[in-house]
């Protein structure tokens, strides 16, 4: 519920707007943290943080006087010096979301993830999270050579440095793992008391489970609909794959499928090529690929680069690629895939923005570096806001809300912009068609936001005929 969604629940966007309304103006809603984390429930959490082992238990206990008395929204999620501190955003990445071993996923109980904990009361919720927290113990990698380890979620939580974060203190930083641990149990706490304030009936965690049936425990089979929908295409780029659900693509009859995968991450691009296009498969370039890339580094499983044979007797070099956050890794990858030569057919999500910065990789920036290659995108260079990809903006329902885009305002301020790309050589293609997705049903609904309930991704899909070139 971290992301604003499109939902068939009109309870959905008055949900929301209610907690928007909620942080924005609680009135007397907004109770001392006492109300809701209670003395007693301090006191455990101290009990279990001493058990631990923990240096500065009593320190916390300290801080937790002036942290007890201080007003849940005021005070507590829209404190700026909270979250400069990292106090609730730094445990809540650890513990959010936990990859496991076995290659399922533990969640901490918490309305903001997609755990399936009953969190009808902080009463309700108090001890899920506490046995969660200090006493499950989870198999989880330890690295690429397959070697695991057994770790209760307590034992993930690592020191804020002041180095990094100059706004924690020197003395916060030494107690640093027991206040964090304090700090997201009250965040938790206070989600948990605001939802039930806001929907009594508790039908606010029915809008919950929807949403992670959608985006989470369905996705993979929602995105399966949607790629058979579009299997007869020779070439398809995917990004942000898990390793299984890319096992689970291998066993396609009609496709060849390559991918560089790294499970430590788990966020992998991959390749699949239609076996009556490319009847003799592919060879696998991407170390060549990287080889050749100078400056930003590619995060493992973020790249995946092949050379194969077309019927035709051409050959290409066909990669997929998934840019980071800002952009700044698409134009040294495409480069470096220049630099390897021969016809290239890229399928990216180059993280391009609508307007540029010094941080930002512009879309324009991008359409020019493409050109200076001999590269182009499958858009028209005209006006890049008829092209755009995402439409996505955060909820007030997260641990850093100076990253919160209000409901009126997720236009303006969510990440709507044309990030993904078809590229290929001037002159060797013709796009004869280009559409966007963003239903699963071959249509783009512009201005609205996803993921939804019928399409699990953040980015649209897009799918390009090209025709070749006449010599």
């Amino acid at each position: 519920m971290e992301y604003w969604i499109s939902h068939s629940d009109e309870a959905y966007a008055q949900l929301m707007d209610q907690v928007e309304s909620f942080v924005d103006k609680p009135g007397d809603r907004d109770v001392p943290v006492s109300e809701v984390f209670t003395q007693q429930l301090f006191e455990e959490l101290a009990g279990y943080m001493k058990a631990e082992g923990w240096q500065g238990v009593d320190k916390v206990t300290e801080l937790w006087r002036e942290l007890r008395e201080r007003k849940i929204v005021s005070g507590v999620l829209k404190d700026k010096e909270l979250g400069a501190k990292r106090l609730c955003s730094m445990p809540d990445r650890f513990t959010n979301t936990i990859n496991l071993a076995s290659g399922s996923m533990a969640f901490r109980p918490t309305v903001i993830n997609h755990s399936t904990n009953s969190l009808g009361s902080v009463a309700q919720w108090w001890p899920q999270w506490a046995e969660f927290i200090f006493k499950e113990e989870l198999e989880v990698k330890t690295g690429k050579n397959g070697d695991t380890k057994r770790i209760r979620p307590c034992q993930m939580l690592t020191t804020i440095k002041k180095a990094k974060y100059p706004a924690i203190t020197e003395e916060e930083e030494a107690v640093s793992v027991p206040l964090q641990c304090l700090c997201l149990a009250i965040f938790d706490a206070v989600l948990v008391h605001m939802l039930q304030v806001l929907s009594p009936d508790g039908h606010w965690q029915q809008i919950k489970s929807s949403i992670c049936e959608a985006t989470f425990r369905r996705k993979n089979a929602l995105t399966s609909r949607i790629l058979h929908s579009y299997s007869d295409a020779a070439v398809i780029c995917l990004q942000e794959a898990s390793a299984a659900y890319i096992e689970s693509l291998r066993k396609w009859p009609t496709h060849h499928v390559y991918a560089k995968v790294d499970e430590q991450r788990d966020q992998n691009s991959a390749v699949l090529l239609s076996k009556a296009a490319f009847p003799s498969g592919a060879q696998e370039l991407t170390e060549d690929v990287i080889s050749a890339l100078t400056g930003t580094p590619v995060e493992a499983g973020d790249l995946v680069a092949v050379r194969a044979e077309h019927v035709s007797g051409k050959s290409y070099l066909i990669a997929s690629f998934h840019g980071d956050t800002n952009g700044q890794a698409t134009a040294p990858v495409l480069r470096a895939l220049h630099k390897v030569g021969g016809e290239v057919l890229v399928g990216m999500d180059a993280n391009t923005y609508l307007t540029g910065s010094s941080t930002l990789y512009g879309v324009q920036e991008f359409l020019g570096e493409c050109r200076g290659l001999g590269l182009r995108s499958c858009w028209p260079e005209e006006d890049m806001s008829k092209y755009l990809t995402t439409c996505n903006a955060r909820t007030f329902l997260q641990p850093q809300l100076n990253k919160a885009v209000p409901s009126s305002k997720k236009l303006e301020k969510g990440d709507v912009n044309p990030k993904d790309h078809i590229v290929f050589n001037l002159g060797s293609f013709e796009p004869v068609q280009v559409i966007k997705d963003n239903t699963g049903q071959g249509k783009y609904i512009e201005a609205v936001c996803f993921p939804s309930l019928a399409f699990p991704s953040d980015h649209g899909l897009i799918a390009a005929v090209l025709k070749p070139s006449a010599l």
